[in-house]
């Protein structure tokens, strides 16, 4: 009996380690979403409330997914938990500002992308800084489990006179950085597109490090019958102007014309997977 009793506890185990399929996601009527609790105007917990771009695009797919006919479950997440709940079947997908690189193609699936970005740094103006060599002896503050993060581990000798140190989120970064603590803050220009405008101290002094990105829901590894259906539904809503309206609505008011439509709209994309 004993023997029988660990066989199934250790089934069980194994069960919740991998993320829930399709099916089991429609039989549930369920659907775990892990969405930014810090990275405005994506997803940012404020008063108890979800609210931002990813939350409406979050609900849209997983009611779509659902037919209009279950729970869609958001779970606040941060940057470092977003991989690690995807493979620990703590959530069904990962609509949280994620950038798809090739390691974390090693870990999990990626469907269409919906956004782009790229790495940038914010310092003060007066700084006078306009290029990453700039900060050969300064700081520079970098978010754990993040794109930028990623880059300077991947990047060591670009980063080797630089000290780096480490924030939690964008409202504690920005902070440390107007404390003097550090002397710029390397992030997704997504996140860091707000700052000038909240501070005019403040400026996008190095546009663009590493390469431009593309973000898209995560979903577990081999989870194919899922990662269709976000794919199917990314695309309807794209049919249906829903990224056009998100830019014109949230983006440009948000960052009031400081970043490019180019991160927003990809329209060229979307019509060449519609036609082939």
């Amino acid at each position: 009996m004993r023997k029988l009793s660990i066989v199934f506890l250790l089934s069980l185990l194994v069960c919740q380690l991998y993320a829930n399929s399709l099916n089991e996601i429609l039989s549930k009527k369920e659907i775990r979403i892990g969405v930014r609790k810090d990275f405005p105007p994506l997803g940012l917990l404020k008063d108890g409330k979800l609210e931002g771009f990813e939350i409406l695009l979050a609900e849209k797919i997983g009611n779509r997914i659902l037919n209009n006919q279950g729970n869609v479950v958001f779970v606040p997440i941060s940057g470092k938990e977003r991989i690690p709940m995807l493979k620990e079947n703590q959530i069904d997908l990962a609509i949280a500002g994620m950038a798809i690189t090739q390691q974390r193609e090693e870990e999990i699936d990626f469907s269409i992308p919906y956004l782009t970005t790229n790495m940038s740094i914010v310092s003060k103006k007066s700084e006078q800084i306009k290029k990453l060599s700039d900060f050969k002896g300064k700081t520079l503050l970098v978010v754990p489990g993040t794109t930028s993060n990623e880059y300077v581990d991947k990047e060591k000798l670009m980063f080797s006179d630089i000290n780096i140190k480490s924030c939690t989120g964008l409202q504690d970064c920005f902070d440390k950085l107007k404390s003097g603590e550090a002397d710029g803050y390397f992030h997704a220009v997504l996140a860091l597109g707000v700052l000038p405008v909240l501070d005019s101290n403040y400026e996008l002094s190095v546009k663009m490090v590493g390469n431009t990105d593309m973000v898209a829901v995560g979903v577990e590894k081999g989870n194919t019958e899922l990662l269709k259906a976000v794919n199917k539904e990314i695309l309807n809503l794209a049919k249906e102007d829903f990224f056009k309206d998100a830019y014109n609505n949230t983006f440009k008011v948000y960052y009031r014309g400081l970043l490019d439509k180019k991160y927003f709209l990809l329209d060229d994309i979307y019509n060449f997977l519609m036609t082939n």
